[in-house]
Formats: structure tokens, sequence, C-alpha cells
């Protein structure tokens, strides 16, 4: 798990940097295909991902970073979309509970 929390922080928080992230994948998830490949390198550059190499490939430069995912599957390209539409905070939250029904929480959910 630490080491997908670094992935993750390595993919966004240094996206600005003028390096590339060298992801070693065990299983990488081709989604054109819908098969399960093995051993694959994923080049990051930037915000974007640069080339899919077979095999373990090493990074080019001394700058260049290494995440060691495998043991994981990856997933190139995932975003996450997850959302809480109910976690609003405001000062009437705990009475809402119980006095909300689930379409008044959809209803507020949209954001009028």
């Amino acid at each position: 798990m630490k080491k997908l929390l670094w992935a993750i922080f390595l993919l966004f928080g240094l996206s600005a940097a003028a390096q590339d992230i060298y992801i070693q994948s065990g299983n990488l998830i081709d989604t054109k295909t819908g098969k399960i490949l093995g051993n694959h390198t994923v080049i990051v550059s930037g915000k974007k991902i640069k080339s899919v190499e077979k095999g373990f490939v090493q990074p080019a430069k001394a700058s260049d970073s290494l995440i060691d995912l495998r043991e994981m599957f990856v997933l190139p390209g995932l975003t996450d979309m997850h959302v809480h539409l109910e976690s609003e905070t405001n000062p009437s939250k705990y009475l809402d509970r119980f006095t909300n029904n689930e379409a008044d929480d959809a209803f507020n959910s949209v954001g009028f």
C-alpha cells in the first residue's frame, strides 16, 4: 500500500519536475485488448504516459525516478473519480441525518 501511495505522490506531486518516472509493473492491464501483460515498464513524463516498454527498464538518467510495483497490478491512465456527495459540513449536518431522506440528500448534493 505504501508503494502505491508513493506512486500516486510521484505521478502528481512531482509532475512539474523535468524528469521521467519509470514504473515497473508485474501485471499491466491493457484496456484496449482486455489482457493482463506481465513484466512491463510504464514511462511517465510530466503528466502523460510517454511509453510502455516490455521488461523491467531501468531509468535512463540519474534524475529519473523508479517505482517498483513488480508485485502489483497497474492500470495506466486510471483517474480517481471517487467522491462522497454527502460529506458536506454545515451547522445542521447532525440534524439533517434524522430529518432528510435519500431524495433530500440527492437534491442537496447537486449544489444549488
